[in-house]
């Protein structure tokens, strides 16, 4: 059960939130953001987060974070539903009943009544008649379903990987794809699915439903769909087929050592069959290269590179607060173990009429340092 939701920007800022039943604190979503400063690329935030009381599961989608607040309690009060669910789906460790139609008639989804009952009598949510769909050879589909409107969609997903010469020429191209399904139809229908030019698929993947044999032999998907949501089939185009890419993209890249570069690129639309191209976003991921003291080149994309700006902070203040400063600016860990690096084990060497001491430094900077006058 979700708590809460909350929708985090590319900013780190919470703009919108949602609460189902009590208000959860704002704060809680400080522990997302610290597993999120411990990665380098925001993506790779863990998507599950534990935290004392609640776990904190998030989506990425659309440069922006979908993060909902889970209670433990939920998960406590549901364990005998959480184990009856997972004898079911695995046989000695093997996936035996996956579909959630089948599961559903299986085990009934827990409510108050039905707690109770089963509390008093003794009972489990295990229903103790098999689903008849599990002894057919349609495992897959339930019984019985019935829909005032019949209707099927079906959304082709297809991802372009493509190299492009500057005179808009596709060097290499392959297609990862997938077919998703949403079906709501009475009865059991049998559904058969043809395509153009199948033999351009090298690379297939079916939902048990699909009957194989008569896709090596005729090349048509034949199948008995699941009731709802599921994907179909997914496949892969190689580059030696002909692949045709509905946008044209023309570019110019044109760099000077001293002056910097410019970077030109054309988009538009190819001949499209009468579809228009919509929802169309560019991105643009430079690489900037760098040496170390050593004289070692190293890459940095745009997405990682940070700058760091302190004129004369070290002349100024104690190492310890330009420490604390960072944290609190959520400068990045690696901006930070850059300064850290710099400023440890720093000590003031002198002769006394004795014997040479040092003196462990707490600011300043050494003459010739990376941290100044700016970094």
């Amino acid at each position: 059960m979700i708590h809460s939701i909350y929708v985090i920007n590319s900013s780190g800022d919470v703009f919108l939130e949602k609460h189902w039943k009590s208000a959860v604190a704002r704060s809680l979503c400080d522990y997302f953001f610290d597993q999120q400063h411990k990665v380098l690329f925001s993506e790779d935030t863990p998507p599950v987060i534990a935290t004392p009381h609640h776990y904190l599961i998030s989506i990425y989608r659309c440069n922006m974070f979908f993060v909902a607040v889970c209670s433990t309690e939920v998960i406590k009060d549901n364990y005998v539903v959480i184990y009856e669910l997972l004898d079911e789906m695995l046989d000695n460790g093997f996936p035996f009943a996956t579909e959630s139609n089948i599961l559903q008639e299986l085990i009934k989804p827990p409510n108050i009544l039905r707690t109770i009952a089963n509390t008093v009598t003794g009972k489990s949510n295990v229903s103790s008649i098999l689903p008849i769909g599990q002894l057919s050879n349609v495992p897959w589909r339930r019984m019985g379903v019935k829909y005032t409107n019949n209707e099927a969609y079906f959304d082709i997903i297809e991802e372009v990987d493509a190299i492009i010469d500057k005179t808009g020429a596709v060097v290499f191209a392959e297609i990862q794809g997938c077919i998703d399904c949403c079906i709501k139809l009475s009865g059991m229908p049998d559904l058969t699915l043809t395509f153009v030019n199948p033999r351009l698929f090298d690379d297939v993947s079916f939902h048990p439903c699909v009957r194989f044999k008569r896709w090596e032999s005729e090349k048509i998907l034949s199948f008995i769909p699941p009731d709802g949501n599921f994907r179909l089939i997914s496949y892969h185009i190689a580059s030696q087929s002909v692949v045709t890419i509905p946008l044209y993209v023309r570019h110019n890249i044109s760099l000077k050592e001293q002056s910097g570069g410019k970077f030109d690129i054309s988009v538009g639309p190819k001949q499209t069959s009468g579809k228009t191209v919509k929802n169309l976003t560019i991105e643009l991921e430079a690489e900037i290269w760098f040496k170390d003291v050593n004289s070692r080149a190293h890459p940095v994309t745009t997405k990682s590179l940070r700058f760091l700006y302190v004129r004369n902070a070290f002349n100024l203040a104690r190492w310890s607060d330009i420490r604390k400063a960072l944290c609190e600016q959520e400068v990045p860990k690696y901006l930070r173990r850059v300064v850290d690096n710099n400023l440890k084990n720093r000590v003031l060497r002198y002769n006394t009429t004795k014997e040479p001491r040092d003196v462990k430094l707490t600011s300043g900077k050494a003459q010739g340092s990376a941290l100044g006058p700016d970094v």
